[in-house]
């Protein structure tokens, strides 16, 4: 419930639901789970608007991969892009592990694992981390005048993102690139890139049933947003 939250840009009800979880791991002694939650409850306050707060929740907990890449948001959104590219190149040197969660139960390595790490692909040596790691060091590349280092990065990112991946993520790495991209480039066409993450966003949001939660996803989702607003101003929506 609190990842379907976040997903709608529904910050207070993604904080709501993960204390609720907090609440009962206390409860029945799941200690296992405290931490990933306490990370996930400072990224929700993170894209809520309160990214100092959540900075300093975050310096208290383990250095994952996943918390790299929440402090990483959280200096971006706080506008200390050279502190998001720090933690973003930490959570790439780490190692990765191929880990797969068990057929029944919890696994509580990260905030992903019991959902995308079912699929094999993105589980295979913490690909999903992985490539949020690397499309948000392409985006900080580019947002620190590196641009023809972000386009590569970011080229052979999606290129390498195979269907068969099903990652939910892909449109948002596009999005990435085609920011990325110069108006006039021998690498790929940058309105056809965007309309490639415009599309696969919104194939991704004609799953969901709800109308009013549908919306949500596109409007109130800041990446998805964000992408929606680019697409508005090529007239491509």
């Amino acid at each position: 419930g609190a990842r379907i939250r976040f997903l709608l840009g529904d910050q207070d009800g993604c904080s709501a639901a993960l204390q609720r979880c907090r609440c009962l791991c206390e409860l029945y002694r799941m200690s296992a789970a405290e931490e990933v939650l306490d990370a996930w409850t400072a990224r929700s306050m993170v894209y809520a608007g309160d990214a100092g707060a959540a900075a300093a929740r975050l310096e208290l907990l383990e250095a994952t991969r996943e918390v790299l890449l929440f402090q990483a948001e959280a200096a971006l959104f706080a506008g200390d892009v050279v502190g998001a590219s720090r933690a973003v190149e930490r959570g790439l040197a780490m190692p990765a592990e191929s880990v797969f969660p068990p057929p029944h139960g919890g696994c509580w390595q990260d905030g992903y694992l019991a959902l995308e790490g079912r699929c094999f692909s993105l589980a295979r040596s913490g690909m999903y981390l992985g490539r949020q790691l690397a499309a948000l060091r392409g985006h900080l590349l580019a947002l620190g005048g590196s641009a023809a280092e972000a386009v590569r990065e970011l080229g052979e990112l999606v290129r390498g993102v195979r269907p068969a991946d099903n990652d939910p993520n892909l449109h948002l790495y596009l999005s990435f690139y085609a920011d990325a991209l110069p108006e006039e480039s021998l690498e790929d066409d940058k309105v056809t890139v965007l309309a490639k993450a415009l599309k696969g966003l919104q194939e991704r949001a004609s799953r969901i049933d709800a109308p009013a939660e549908r919306s949500a996803y596109l409007h109130a989702n800041r990446w998805n947003r964000a992408l929606l607003e680019g697409a508005r101003a090529r007239r491509l929506a």
